[in-house]
């Protein structure tokens, strides 16, 4: 089963990595492909759903109500959370650095602007501003492992989320959750301006992507759906009829014009049923998915993450003049999986044993 969800790590890292790249390194995005633009949002929708199925299933072990050790309780929350993601750190301070020299500032103010954004970088809380310049600043894909990192301490900080799951009927629990998130996006589509009085793209851009409790909301659904996969007795009828239909939803609504920000509900509901199905081994995408490169550069993929946006810049920055945006794009791609694959074998693997 891992094997398949590595290779959706793949998956979903590609479309990541052809949105921003085709984005920084196309000298005309005004003619971007509105597929390419919802790319993003559709692929880390499926990120934080599959790191909360992975969460979820791991809490469970194929058991109904988790078993917690005593010892989790004895380790402090932040702590705990900062094992999550403390493979990550390094890589992050690297990207930030050299992201800070290819969008280095041009006057005073700009300076000003960055060191003021310093802080929340170091500490991995830039995605708990709501502005979206200081979710983005600096190496802008990082926003994600903050978003992540405010997760975990979420789920640490209660620790009685994961009995909650556990305890009530999955599937209900997944619509009550959608309804609220739905709820959610009325309420923020209807705010005047008055009550936050900037404009409505900045915040607005926040409070529906980068805010770390929406993708709480999409983790937690990544969970449940653990939960249903763990309840479901005969696991073959999880196949070609929901591979189906969520690639098919998936498809038409990456052609949405308008209210990206909506999307991730609904490809939230399409992930669910691509989920279960891919962990059917009984259709040919699960096997594709369990193709060993497709696992290898699965594996990679949160090294990918951190990475490229970085090399975009840089290649941004100062290679645009002297290549074309293919060329480009070739050599941000074998840089971004070089760079990951060394950092992997090199640094990543040292950490783990500290």
């Amino acid at each position: 089963m891992i094997q398949q969800l590595q290779g959706f790590r793949f998956l979903l890292i590609s479309g990541i990595f052809l949105h921003h790249t085709y984005w920084f390194l196309n000298p005309n995005t005004e003619l971007t492909p509105v597929w390419i633009i919802n790319l993003g949002i559709i692929c880390v929708t499926g990120f934080f759903m599959l790191s909360g199925f992975l969460y979820g299933y791991k809490l469970w072990g194929g058991q109904v109500v988790p078993i917690l050790a005593r010892t989790e309780y004895e380790v402090p929350y932040y702590v705990k959370a900062w094992r999550k993601i403390k493979k990550l750190y390094p890589l992050h301070l690297a990207m930030l650095i050299f992201a800070f020299f290819a969008k280095f500032p041009h006057n005073l103010f700009e300076l000003l602007r960055d060191l003021m954004c310093l802080p929340f970088n170091l500490t991995l809380t830039q995605s708990f501003v709501p502005h979206i310049y200081v979710a983005n600043s600096f190496n802008g894909p990082s926003w994600f492992l903050s978003a992540l990192f405010g997760i975990y301490l979420c789920l640490f900080y209660f620790p009685r989320f994961n009995f909650i799951f556990a305890k009530y009927n999955a599937m209900r629990l997944l619509i009550g959750l959608i309804v609220i998130q739905i709820l959610y996006l009325l309420v923020v589509d209807n705010l005047p301006y008055y009550i936050i009085p900037i404009k409505k793209e900045v915040y607005y851009s926040w409070l529906t992507y980068y805010n770390p409790l929406i993708n709480l909301s999409i983790f937690i659904s990544g969970m449940i759906v653990a939960r249903i996969w763990n309840d479901i007795l005969n696991k073959n009828l999880c196949s070609n009829f929901m591979l189906v239909i969520s690639v098919s939803s998936i498809c038409l609504f990456a052609q949405s014009p308008n209210k990206s920000e909506y999307l991730f509900v609904p490809i939230e509901l399409s992930f669910v049923l691509f989920l279960l199905s891919i962990l059917s081994e009984k259709n040919i995408v699960s096997r594709v998915m369990s193709l060993p490169l497709f696992v290898f550069l699965g594996n990679l993929s949160a090294y990918i993450f951190l990475i490229h946006g970085t090399i975009n810049y840089l290649l941004r920055a100062y290679c645009m003049s002297y290549f074309s945006s293919p060329y480009l794009f070739f050599i941000s791609l074998c840089l971004t999986l070089v760079l990951s694959y060394f950092y992997k074998i090199l640094v990543d693997e040292k950490i783990i044993k500290l």
